[in-house]
């Protein structure tokens, strides 16, 4: 065993044994063919991806987000970067809000469009448009999210993660990142705070009635991928469940502008779909009938992602989930009368209405990096010249994509899209990898993620593969992976593989694969469960053992806890799977990743080195789960181009 010192960057890199086959190269790039954008641009190059309207629709307020790290939304450390715009969508002039190098997101106005309300350092601050003057209004050591402002501006309600009042919680684990609700004054919790829950619910999506009386927001529900509607006093009292008490999926309840009805997602129908209901919770009904769903799972939170009431109250401006890519759609509420804004592919996001007639909404694809438009209904888009596209990645430097469909070994339809190089020749065949999205309810979506397009023009053939368990084919699919996380999950990336091998495009022999967090954990599965498919593996962030901690999603996927199904967690633990392992594995994690736990990491290390497999791992210091520092992330994802030249090629 060798051990070596990271250059300052890392804090080791552990080698262990001999790769098990050296055999011929694949195909390599045409001399001289290079991704006529670096890495260095990949990871510097700001990326702007949360957006929100003033109240009187003619600014914007927007904060970078930076590049999702393997597909997964991070926030970065990116300095001043990081800060807060504002930006006129009449002539797209320009001010910078904030400053510092600390991130900020989710900017929401204030009703009278003076202040802005932001997160940051795990608070809530607020920022006035006019003069710049910054105020934090949150000091508890506990993460305080999701500020929404009273219709009054007056207070804010905020979800947090601090202890409150001692009582009865829930056994299941959270969804959301805070816990219960909360109300401070608009200048500070330290000028009046109420807490508004009592038990650890998970609570999100806060909205207040127009009348400042009441606060809605979804909580968890019977299981960890089901949420409930609920509605509470703003003043104070019991909360009251506005939807079943079932195993349903209900979130972002919205208020019409008379308070008189709510919009809402649900799953109910099978599918997450837009519904409405009365005030009280009764007259539900689905207004958006699509087999598409309308909201997805978990990897939202770099995104401007909302579901808005048009002023009249008359129509909601919504989107659906159509084969990867999100399409913008305005419904009529009386009737469900449904219009398709979007001519394009690519991820269309709601940011809402600017007035009766005119929406803003962000626009993002493979070749297009995200970007504000606004559109009058009935006429084309116009962009936002919030900032210029990059010359790196104009659209003539990038590779080709396409959408594809293979059959799993069950016969489950499977999806995904296809990135080939833009350079490759007919009869040209260069290696491939399969790649695993985060989450197992995560999904692949037609979405700008450089570091892909850079893999893809230094010749590689890769496949963004939904397997079962997947968000946006409907709730049937999404639950196929119950009970089959160790077993027909990593099927259908090994299906993935042999789609791969036989493509005219590919080398057959050269195939790997690469996942982050529960994409890692598939990567570890594939390549112990099917050891002379694939050639190479890159793990990031993935889980190696689901043994010994008590999760509410692990126990939903596995029909149960440990103690009631121990079998089931050995075989869903690719630790247990080590000695069938062939193929060269690169590891990538941080030293204080909470999720994955490092010594859970060191554990499947020890395993890998007494096996004699070959492996490398990079811990990154100071990181949880996900790269926040820029040049942790450019190294990572140097060490994953230069393992896998090493190995595919």
């Amino acid at each position: 065993m060798a051990w070596l010192l990271g250059a300052g960057v890392v804090s080791a890199l552990v080698v262990v044994g001999t790769p098990e086959w050296h055999e011929a190269a694949a195909a390599a790039p045409p001399s001289g063919v290079q991704p006529r954008f670096s890495l260095d641009d990949v990871v510097y190059t700001p990326v702007y991806g949360q957006f929100a309207l003033s109240p009187d629709g003619t600014q914007a307020v927007y904060t970078s987000v930076g590049n999702r790290y393997f597909s997964h939304p991070v926030v970065p450390n990116s300095g001043r970067e990081g800060n807060l715009r504002l930006v006129s969508l009449a002539t797209g002039e320009q001010a910078l809000l904030t400053n510092g190098t600390r991130p900020k997101t989710a900017p929401r106005f204030s009703p009278d469009g003076r202040r802005v309300s932001f997160e940051s350092e795990g608070d809530v601050w607020s920022v006035e448009t006019g003069t710049g003057a910054i105020r934090r209004l949150n000091t508890d050591q506990a993460a305080d999210e999701e500020a929404a402002w009273s219709p009054d501006g007056r207070s804010i309600a905020f979800v947090s993660g601090r202890p409150g009042w001692s009582g009865p919680t829930q056994k299941l684990p959270l969804l959301g990142r805070g816990s219960r609700v909360w109300v401070m004054s608009a200048t500070g919790e330290s000028d009046g705070l109420r807490q508004l829950t009592r038990d650890a619910i998970g609570a999100q999506d806060l909205s207040w009635s127009p009348t400042g009386d009441r606060i809605l927001f979804s909580a968890a529900g019977k299981h960890y991928f089901s949420r409930q509607i609920w509605v509470v006093p703003a003043d104070g009292g019991a909360p009251t469940r506005l939807t079943p008490d079932d195993e349903t999926w209900n979130t972002m309840p919205r208020w019409s502008p008379d308070g008189a009805r709510i919009a809402f997602i649900s799953d109910r129908s099978g599918f997450r779909s837009l519904w409405v209901m009365d005030a009280d919770g009764q007259a539900a009904r689905r207004l958006l009938h699509l087999d598409q769903d309308q909201d997805f799972s978990h990897n939202e939170y770099l995104q401007t992602k909302t579901l808005a009431w048009s002023p009249d109250g008359a129509s909601l401006l919504s989107f659906a989930i159509r084969a990867g890519n999100i399409d913008l759609h305005v419904v009529r509420v009386a009737d469900g009368a449904d219009q398709r804004l979007n001519a394009l592919d690519g991820q269309h996001l709601p940011v809402g209405w600017v007035n009766a007639s005119t929406i803003a909404f962000t626009r993002e694809a493979h070749d297009a990096p995200p970007a504000l438009f606004v559109q009058t209904l009935g006429q084309s888009p116009r962009r936002v010249n919030t900032h210029p596209r990059p010359a790196v990645f104009q659209a003539g430097h990038l590779e080709k994509m396409e959408r594809v469909s293979l059959a799993a070994p069950d016969g489950l339809r499977l999806e995904g899209f296809l990135h080939t190089p833009s350079w490759q020749r007919p009869g040209q065949r260069l290696p491939a990898i399969v790649f695993c999205h985060t989450y197992c309810p995560g999904q692949n979506y037609n979405e700008w993620n450089a570091f892909f397009s850079y893999l893809a023009e230094s010749g590689y053939v890769l496949l963004r593969l939904d397997h079962r368990g997947s968000t946006g084919y409907g709730r049937a699919f999404a639950e196929s992976a119950r009970l089959e996380h160790g077993r027909k999950v990593p099927e259908d990336i090994a299906a993935g593989a042999r789609f791969l091998q036989e493509l005219a495009s590919v080398d057959a022999k050269k195939v790997g694969v690469m996942g982050y967090s529960f994409g890692g954990s598939l990567v570890t599965f594939g390549l112990a469960q099917y050891p002379d498919l694939f050639r190479a593996g890159v793990s990031s962030f993935g889980t190696v053992d689901r043994r010994g901690q008590r999760r509410a999603s692990w126990a939903y996927y596995l029909g149960g806890y440990e103690e009631e199904h121990p079998e089931r967690y050995v075989q869903a633990s690719p630790i247990t799977h080590v000695a069938r392992i062939k193929a060269p594995l690169l590891l990538l994690g941080g030293e204080e990743d909470t999720i994955v736990d490092t010594t859970q990491t060191y554990r499947y290390v020890e395993a890998l080195r007494r096996e004699g497999k070959y492996f490398e791992l990079f811990m990154y210091p100071g990181e949880q789960h996900g790269l926040r520092e820029l040049p942790h992330q450019l190294d990572s994802y140097r060490q994953t181009v230069r393992f896998l030249d090493q190995f595919l090629r």
